[in-house]
């Protein structure tokens, strides 16, 4: 700091006078709690300055360093309090390693749960030693499930050693706009990050998961963000599945890690995939995942959690460990602990048992209501009746939400507006929301809160919070969920709409340009508020940040909510203008999720693309035209392709890009390779030729050269040449390697492995194969999963395992279903016969045939129609049908390789014929059929194909 100046690498930093002597001043004494009075004094003299003077030196410094308010780096705000400075004067940025260790949890009393938390203890010993355990404490509301955890958790604080176990924690919450992606889950790994093994936290997630990093990007050093999302291409919802996965399993070879996520009843889809993935890994961890959850809003809500959990418990893979009513004896545990130890009146434990009915939260609720009342008091004996228990059973409600309400009418006017607004606000609440909702200073609305807290109604106290404005609160939270739903739904409609709308603009205009961060809850608000210009403008933001976080799923419940509210707005261009961006993000995301070939995806990119023509968007339309007639590809669409192909031409030609035009020449040259039509398919070798770079800003998904080089090594093997095929599926191989996208590479495996398999050169594929599918399933790339499971089982039929190969190919089959991509089933059901008919499985092999032969009349997918005829004929001899037949089908065979010019399928059909033939003593028709195909080769002689019609031509002499 003697320096008198600051930089961040090789920059100089600029800050006024007094500002750098508030940092200075706070930067000498890290980790001390300086308040505002002696900052003041020390930087500011006996001048007379006001507290906004120093708000805005310390804003200053945030900007300066990108600093946090939320996540401090480097200036922490204690609210009401004062500033303390939590980095090292030098360091890199990841001052969280400088922190504190948290306090032990304080010890948390339940009664009649011993057995449970004993139970708690042995599955933590098992996870501790390498077992990776999954619990899920369970119960409905109010039935101490929180509490239970709580306890469990002070108990591990005070048993485990240092450094043995470390606890995270995240809750799902319900939001009035829904739980944003992964939100309990960040909120575990933020804990951890900050924590006592923050630095080994924070390197493993730089090492092994930067997708996991970029969502905390207070742990980024300044300029970095940027660069860890540009490298993030092509990263999916899977792999940041199997890197958190695998980030937890490392973090555990050193330390036992317990992460509770609680009320997963409301978790999002993203968590719920990440529950499940931790709870069915095979590999050692010392990892105990607890979560909690009410079994009737599980099945009422209809989420994705309770069918997970129903399908781990098939499995054996979790434990349930659900919480009884509390007996008798547990309600006269707990009187005793609220009244010095001493026994409560017998008459008082029965009552209080049959009204609750051994619920906790309404005990609890019970006799605090009895206590504020008066008619329940603390005497020298333990608890004391000031009223008969005749008045007592009259005066308490029959059900735990009219309990409530009661509690609530004898609140003072203010406490009452304060608790209806917190509850618009959340679950969990700043002060200052409920301030602007109730247009009330903050100060009064602290007060109220206060009040609550000490006497232990409704709220618990929470922290601080701080705003991107300089605003900073005090943060309070529901005691139960419970509560905020009585007390929302209480407001009256209208009121209820006005408080929404002001807890949103107050919210906006405090995160000002940071308000992104918070984009879901003001798209909840302004929604609820009925203002939908700003929900809509919201609901985008929040989609793109599900986006950033892989979260497609919950990007299309943003769109789509999104979407209904455009519904309303009047037609005209700025109508379509959103619409545009919000059916192109909803497109994308459903590829995403469900493939590039999904109907749902045409659907959105169709609308998407007719609405960037009526506005003029060149390339907007060119973008969406080149996805529609991929996904048309895929599909083996024979009616929309051809139109799509003319209107990409037709694009790339307004748009008069080279790059456009020969991404356009690619995709109507695969057109015509999987029709068979291999001359009007060469255009490939031009694309090929090109440059890969100046793709990458204007081709959405795989690199055209890439697949150029692959699909015209196909092309090259299928009319004859199975050396110039290895050559160029060689070059899509090294091309991939240099592309930033992790699908080029997988997708550029797959092409080279059919090469492989087809030429006979099985060592060569199965390292291909290997790769590609370790790739393509790190990546959950799951397209070219499914094609190279396909490849898979082609590499077992010819090495002789025809079972492992029907095992492959009925998955990868599976697998293309799903993903709606049919292009390659007739070449995969044709591997599927041959594998049948080598288990005598004819029957089988028969239908298979039927099926591929039925897609090539309807579809697209002709390339293969010679190899679907020559299996059959392959299976009716197996079956003992006529000569006639079985040629037949040979010759129809032979018949359109002709017509396609595919010399490679003309020589399968022909030595397939030709055996047929001699077979019969025809050695002459036999040779005679065969020699003219075989002898068309003049490269690849000694691929597996050549060789066995070379050694059937020896065979039949002459």
């Amino acid at each position: 700091m003697n320096a008198g100046y600051l930089r961040s690498g090789d920059r100089a930093i600029s800050l006024r006078p007094k500002t750098w002597a508030v940092l200075c001043y706070l930067a000498e004494r890290p980790g001390m709690l300086v308040s505002k009075e002696e900052l003041l004094d020390a930087v500011w003299g006996g001048i007379a300055v006001t507290e906004a003077t120093l708000t805005k030196s310390i804003s200053e410094i945030r900007d300066a360093l990108h600093d946090e308010v939320r996540h401090p780096r480097f200036v922490e705000t204690v609210h009401r309090r004062g500033f303390r400075f939590v980095s090292a004067i030098g360091g890199t940025g990841t001052a969280h390693s400088r922190l504190p260790a948290s306090p032990p949890r304080p010890p948390v009393h339940v009664v009649a749960r011993e057995a449970e938390i004993t139970r708690l203890h042995e599955l933590l010993e098992v996870a501790a030693g390498g077992i990776r355990q999954t619990v899920f404490v369970t119960g409905e509301a109010g039935i101490g499930k929180t509490t239970l955890v709580e306890a469990f958790l002070a108990e591990v604080d005070t048993r485990s050693g240092a450094g043995e176990t470390i606890i995270a924690m995240g809750r799902c919450m319900r939001r009035h706009s829904g739980e944003e992606p992964l939100m309990p889950v960040l909120e575990a790994l933020g804990r951890l990050a900050q924590g006592p093994h923050a630095a080994r936290v924070v390197q493993l997630l730089r090492e092994q998961a930067p997708a996991w990093l970029v969502q905390l990007p207070w742990l980024v050093e300044p300029g970095e963000l940027e660069t860890l999302r540009a490298s993030l291409s092509g990263t999916t919802a899977e792999r940041m599945l199997r890197v958190f996965a695998q980030l937890v399993e490392e973090l555990t070879t050193e330390m036992t890690l317990v992460l509770v996520l609680e009320d997963l009843h409301w978790a999002d889809a993203s968590t719920v995939d990440i529950v499940s993935i931790l709870a069915q890994r095979p590999e050692r961890a010392r990892f105990l995942l607890l979560g909690t959850y009410r079994p009737s809003e599980a099945i009422v809500n209809a989420g994705p959690f309770d069918g997970m959990r129903r399908a781990l418990s098939q499995k054996r893979l979790c434990v349930e460990l659900p919480l009884n009513l509390l007996p008798l004896s547990g309600v006269e545990s707990y009187l005793a602990s609220r009244f010095g130890g001493l026994a409560a009146p017998p008459p008082l434990v029965q009552l209080l048992h049959t009204q609750s009915e051994g619920n906790p939260l309404f005990l609890v609720t019970a006799v605090d209501y009895l206590i504020a009342r008066g008619w329940l008091q603390q005497g020298d004996q333990g608890a004391t009746l000031q009223a008969d228990l005749e008045t007592l059973e009259r005066q308490i409600p029959g059900s735990l939400r009219d309990l409530v309400e009661m509690q609530v009418v004898g609140l003072e006017p203010l406490e009452v507006a304060v608790l209806e607004a917190a509850s618009v606000v959340g679950l969990e609440f700043g002060a200052q929301a409920v301030a602007a909702a109730l247009e009330v200073e903050l100060e009064q609305a602290e007060d109220a809160c206060e009040r609550l807290v000490r006497a232990q109604r409704f709220l618990r106290a929470s922290g601080t919070e701080a705003w991107p404005d300089g605003a900073v609160a005090a943060r309070y939270v529901f005691a139960h969920a419970l509560y905020q739903r009585v007390l929302y739904y209480r407001i009256p409609a209208g009121r209820r709409r006005l408080l929404h709308q002001r807890v949103g603009e107050r919210l906006e205009a405090g995160f000002g340009d940071r308000a992104a961060d918070v984009a879901a809850e003001l798209a909840a608000h302004f929604e609820q508020g009925h203002d939908a210009a700003r929900a809509i403008t919201w609901l985008q933001s929040a989609a793109a940040a599900a986006e950033h976080r892989f979260a497609p799923r919950e990007t299309v419940r943003y769109v789509q909510r999104a979407l209904t509210l455009l519904e309303r707005a009047p037609d005209g261009p700025e109508r379509q203008r959103c619409e545009l961006g919000l059916t192109s993000s909803l497109g994308a995301a459903l590829i995403a999720m469900n493939g590039f070939a999904a109907e749902q995806a045409w659907v959105s990119l169709r609308r998407a693309h007719d609405l960037a023509a009526n506005l003029g968007g060149r390339f907007e339309v060119f973008q969406i035209a080149y996805m529609l007639l991929n996904g048309s590809l895929a599909r083996a669409d024979v009616v929309r392709t051809p139109h799509l192909a003319d209107e990409l031409a037709r694009s790339a030609e307004q748009l008069g890009s080279r790059e456009a035009r020969l991404a356009a020449g690619m995709l109507s040259a695969t057109a015509a390779l999987w029709e068979g039509k291999y001359a009007g398919a060469a255009s490939l070798a031009e694309v090929a030729r090109a440059d890969p770079t100046p793709f990458g800003g204007v081709i959405p998904g795989e690199n055209p050269v890439v697949w150029a080089h692959g699909a015209e090594g196909w092309r090259l093997w299928l009319i004859g040449s199975p050396d110039r095929a290895l050559a160029s599926v060689r070059a899509a191989i090294v091309c991939a390697r240099a592309q930033p996208n992790p699908s080029d590479l997988a997708m550029g495996l797959y092409l080279a492995a059919q090469v492989h398999v087809w030429r006979g050169d099985l060592d060569d594929a199965v390292v291909v194969v290997g790769e590609g599918r370790d790739l393509a399933s790190e990546h959950g790339l799951g397209l070219w999963l499914a094609g190279l499971g396909d490849i898979n089982g082609r590499i077992h039929l010819r090495r002789g395992d025809a079972a492992a190969a029907v095992r492959d190919l009925r998955q990868a089959l599976e697998d293309f279903r799903r993903i709606e991509v049919w292009v390659y089933v007739p070449a995969l059901l044709t591997t599927l016969a041959e594998a049948s008919l080598r288990l005598g499985q004819l029957s089988e092999g028969l239908a298979a045939v039927d099926e591929g032969l039925e897609m090539v009349r309807t579809t697209l997918s002709l390339w293969h129609a010679p190899e679907l005829w020559r299996v059959r004929g392959e299976l009716l001899a197996a079956r003992g049908e006529p000569s006639d037949a079985v040629e037949s089908s040979f010759g129809r065979a032979l018949e359109i390789a002709r017509a396609q010019a595919a010399r490679a399928f003309e020589l399968r059909a022909a030595t397939a014929l030709a055996r047929q033939l001699a077979a019969r003593g025809r050695k002459g028709a036999a040779r005679a059929t065969l020699a003219p195909p075989y002898e068309a080769f003049t490269e690849g002689l000694d691929t597996a194909d050549l060789r066995a019609a070379r050694t059937l031509l020896r065979e039949l002499g002459g």
